[in-house]
């Protein structure tokens, strides 16, 4: 796994906005601070250098509550 960013905010029950350290790919897993997947990279937009990450959050998955959580993404 690989540092991605933090949390900014939930969007939705399915979405959460988070900022990146640098571009995942898109339908990179993303995990919480624990290891556990919460879903995947839906898009990737803003600044090249930190860009904004929309999350899918996997159906049956609660979003993660805590705004500036870290985040990683795998393969």
């Amino acid at each position: 796994m690989t540092h991605a960013g933090k949390i900014l905010r939930k969007i939705n029950d399915k979405m959460i906005l988070a900022r990146a350290e640098k571009a995942p790919k898109i339908n990179a897993k993303v995990y919480d601070s624990k290891g556990k997947i919460v879903g995947s990279v839906y898009e990737v937009f803003g600044p090249v250098k930190n860009p904004y990450i929309l999350i899918r959050i996997l159906e049956g998955q609660k979003a993660i509550q805590n705004k500036k959580e870290t985040i990683y993404f795998g393969e």
